[in-house]
């Protein structure tokens, strides 16, 4: 059943056929010699009846023999010419939630003043770690990974302290394999889970991938971010004296350019240390645009310097956006509470834990048009025919 339906999709599709080979459809051409001098090598005996004087004179075995041999010969050189046919295809549903996750790459980021001994000693296992994938990716596919990332440096027995950037890169790879573990789920259904989007910014942002349901793309960039000093940190912008998009513009803009249509549940996720200002006409504009409709998104922030940073002013202007943004139910007043310490992992669990039970959005993906490869359905309409071929040619005594 499957052999019809495959030779009944090449007629189907005869008018929507296109080769990645053209230049072997001159194989084609042979038959024009193939045929006679075949033809040359006896006349048909179709004497297989006693009346093969009348058959003969019909001549149809010697027909379908043909038939049958200049098919098979068409349909092989079709198959080597690399056949295609184009068509339109639905992706898989999203069960989604849509993330963009931004790492504060600013020249204050760069300071070892996380003072947590378990933090830092952790930190610095993983940073051991990846490096060692990285070299180990690296030797298998090269060419995949043509930047030699610098040798992460040795932890100290007596070290206590973290530099914050490093603690950022940990802080945004948890939080990208806790997408992929909350995913699993829908995975398993066929569906596609939630999508990430990842980028760094100081004085304006640098994209690294736009949102993806492929979440090992923004774990793999998150693992070959280097440690590149920037300069100040960008929440507001642009204003009118800075045309420069700031970290949560950056965030809006996303969304709207890449984000599904009816995704309810959108987050941004800043990994910083704060130390930068909004003023009040921007922090209103912001307000605003977080609020329209299909734009309801939620903010946390996962502080990466010393403790200090969740109270002081450095984070002020973050806390303020999140108390604006963020819903204020006092029957669930951890929506509020989303301004994190990267280096405690139990809160981070928990803000995990919570993002969870935050609404999923079944999407239906886009129609994209695809290149279908259909050699093998013509090297098996081929195969069939050249049978065919050698059956009638034994059956009429076509000579071979």
């Amino acid at each position: 059943m499957k052999v019809i339906n495959d030779l009944y999709e090449i007629w189907r599709n005869l008018g929507n056929l296109h080769f990645s080979n053209p230049q072997w459809l001159w194989v084609g051409a042979a038959v024009f010699i193939l045929v006679p001098l075949w033809k040359s090598l006896g006349r048909a005996l179709p004497n297989t009846f006693v009346s093969g004087h009348k058959i003969r004179a019909v001549g149809w075995p010697s027909w379908i023999s043909a038939t049958c041999l200049i098919s098979s010969w068409l349909f092989f050189s079709i198959a080597l010419s690399g056949p295609k046919f184009t068509t339109t295809e639905s992706r898989n549903t999203y069960q989604a939630r849509e993330f963009e996750v931004l790492i504060d790459g600013s020249g204050s980021m760069f300071t070892s003043d996380v003072d947590d001994a378990g933090t830092a000693a952790e930190v610095a296992l993983w940073e051991q770690q990846m490096y060692q994938a990285y070299l180990d990716a690296r030797a298998k596919h090269p060419s995949l990974y043509p930047v030699a990332l610098n040798k992460p440096p040795n932890q100290q027995s007596d070290a206590t302290k973290a530099e914050r950037f490093t603690l950022a890169r940990y802080a945004a790879w948890k939080f990208v394999r806790s997408r992929m573990e909350a995913s699993e789920e829908a995975l398993k259904k066929g569906l596609q889970g939630d999508r990430v989007g990842i980028g760094t910014f100081d004085d304006e942002v640098h994209p690294s991938y736009p949102l993806t349901a492929e979440l090992k793309i923004p774990i793999r960039k998150i693992e070959q971010l280097s440690s590149k000093s920037g300069g100040g940190t960008n929440f507001e912008g642009p204003t009118e004296n800075d045309p420069r998009v700031g970290a949560f513009q950056y965030c809006i803009n996303e969304f709207r350019r890449w984000g599904k249509k009816n995704v309810k549940t959108k987050v941004m996720i800043l990994v910083s240390d704060g130390d930068a200002g909004i003023s009040p006409e921007r922090h209103d504009m912001l307000v605003k645009q977080m609020a329209e409709a299909g734009m309801d998104i939620h903010v946390y922030a996962l502080v990466c310097g010393p403790k200090s940073q969740l109270t002081n002013q450095a984070t002020e202007s973050v806390r303020k956006l999140i108390a604006a943004v963020n819903p204020n139910d006092p029957a669930h007043p951890e929506f509020q509470e989303a301004v994190l310490w990267a280096g405690d992992g139990v809160a981070m669990k928990k803000a995990f834990d919570l993002i969870n039970r935050l609404e999923k959005s079944s999407v239906a993906g886009e129609p994209v048009t695809v290149d279908k490869d259909v050699r093998r359905r013509f090297i098996l309409a081929g195969a069939l025919l050249a049978a065919l071929f050698i059956l009638s040619a034994a059956c009429f005594r076509e000579n071979l």
